[in-house]
């Protein structure tokens, strides 16, 4: 799998029994695959790619190697990099709810903001806007404060697919 963070593209995959390493082969648009990183650890199952330039289009290949054999190539993934970390820039108490200020990510198609009651996540709900501001309906009452935890993420629509960028820091609010 392939998954955007801040600093690079994270390759993920499973571990191979008898593999002693793994290649990672590396496109960018159109180009040809180059190698990468050589990994002499069969049990590695991931690699961060730094060296991915944000805001371009990569497709990543991976080879296990047996000693000194090499298998044939993994099926290719793709990504658009986005490195660009956004931010909850403010939270503010609005009625039925609360409002979400985002900070601007250049290029991104919108914003995913996510948020929970529980600091960890469990259980999100998580909202789309293309606006760097957004109101979410969030439960309170007279008899119990609630808090939400709130984080957010740039996306990038590219042809059919989606790629989303980092999560930001967690914030919260208490209504």
């Amino acid at each position: 799998s392939l998954e955007n963070t801040a600093k690079g593209v994270k390759i993920s995959w499973n571990s191979v029994s008898g593999a002693t390493g793994y290649k990672i082969y590396r496109k960018q648009g159109k180009g040809s695959y180059k190698l990468v990183k050589t990994i002499k650890k069969g049990s590695a199952t991931s690699f961060t790619d730094k060296k991915a330039k944000n805001k371009k289009t990569y497709a990543y290949k991976l080879k296990t190697v047996e000693k000194n054999y090499s298998s044939v190539y993994s099926s290719a993934k793709s990504i658009y990099c986005l490195k660009s970390k956004s931010a909850v820039k403010g939270l503010s108490k609005a009625s039925g709810g609360f409002n979400v200020k985002i900070k601007k990510v250049s290029g991104a198609s919108g914003y995913q903001v996510q948020y929970s009651r529980s600091s960890s996540f469990s259980y999100p709900s998580k909202k789309k806007t293309k606006k760097t501001s957004v109101k979410v309906s969030a439960y309170s009452s007279n008899y119990y404060k609630y808090t939400y935890y709130v984080r957010v993420r740039a996306y990038k629509k590219v042809g059919k697919k989606t790629y989303y960028g980092p999560w930001s820091a967690k914030r919260w609010i208490t209504l």
